[in-house]
C-alpha cells in the first residue's frame, strides 16, 4: 500500500484557495485529467477530491472516493463517501436514488468569478 507523507500534503487553507465554496458543491479550480476529474499537481499528483477527503476526513486506505453529489469536480468532504469496491459504488448511487425518491441531480461546474 503507498502511503502519502503528511508533509508532501498542502494545508486545508492552501487547498482552498483553489476552491469555490457554494451552498452545496465545493468546485476544485485547478487542472482537470481526461475523465474530468480535478487533479492536484503540487508536491504530489493526486485527484483533487481524495486529496479534499484525506485533508478533511483522513486516510483512504485503498477505498475509492464516491461523489455523492455526482460532480465530478466537487470537493466538499461532506459528499465524499470511501467504499470497496467499484460494485458498492455503484450500489451507493442506486441506493442514494431509491432513497431519495428521484434521480439525484447533476451539477455542472461553472467558471471561478474570483
Amino acid at each position: 500500500m503507498r502511503t502519502l507523507l503528511n508533509s508532501a500534503l498542502p494545508t486545508k487553507e492552501y487547498f482552498l484557495d483553489y476552491v469555490e465554496e457554494t451552498s452545496y458543491c465545493w468546485y476544485f479550480h485547478g487542472s482537470k485529467n481526461s475523465d474530468g476529474y480535478g487533479i492536484w499537481k503540487e508536491g504530489i499528483q493526486i485527484t483533487a477530491h481524495r486529496l479534499s477527503y484525506l485533508l478533511f476526513k483522513g486516510p483512504i486506505e485503498n477505498k475509492i472516493i464516491h461523489h455523492t453529489c455526482e460532480c465530478k469536480m466537487c470537493v466538499n468532504p461532506d459528499h465524499l463517501e470511501a467504499t470497496d469496491s467499484p460494485q458498492a459504488h455503484g450500489k451507493l448511487h442506486k441506493q442514494k436514488r431509491v432513497q431519495d425518491g428521484k434521480q439525484t441531480p447533476i451539477l455542472i461546474s461553472r467558471p471561478f468569478n474570483g
